[in-house]
């Protein structure tokens, strides 16, 4: 079975999502805090009996947000804004390419399809 299916069966990226962006709760949590919270809850991978890895949890969270665009961009700038930095809606697309580079590096067609569905060819 791919990782990526395998992982998406362990996470649920929306709410990685939300705790590390400090959505509908008091503050944020690190990928650190998350993880540890995973991993007491005893979440692990069937296949090597570990815990979700911290990237794994990151990837997770930004596939659930490349997956609902419009909401995770206004939660990312009203995440930064709650620490006190101000960016703009084009500022946060900047880094939602840039993760998406990451996320997609061996996947390029998907990142094309990406890029292609939210008009973002100026920002690559």
């Amino acid at each position: 079975m791919p990782a990526g299916f395998q992982l998406k069966k362990l996470t649920d990226g929306e709410e990685i999502w939300k705790l590390w962006h400090g959505v509908d709760q008091p503050q944020d949590l690190s990928l650190a805090q998350i993880y540890a919270k995973y991993k007491h809850e005893g979440k692990l991978n069937p296949s090597t009996g570990k815990p979700v890895t911290r990237s794994g949890l990151c990837n997770s969270a930004w596939n659930w947000a490349f997956d609902n665009f419009e909401v995770a961009i206004n939660q990312w700038i009203t995440a930064w804004e709650q620490h006190g930095d101000f960016y703009t809606r084009e500022d946060a697309l900047r880094v939602f390419v840039k993760h998406s580079k990451k996320l997609y590096k061996s996947r390029q067609a998907k990142f094309n399809k990406f890029i292609a569905k939210h008009n973002l060819q100026e920002y690559v």
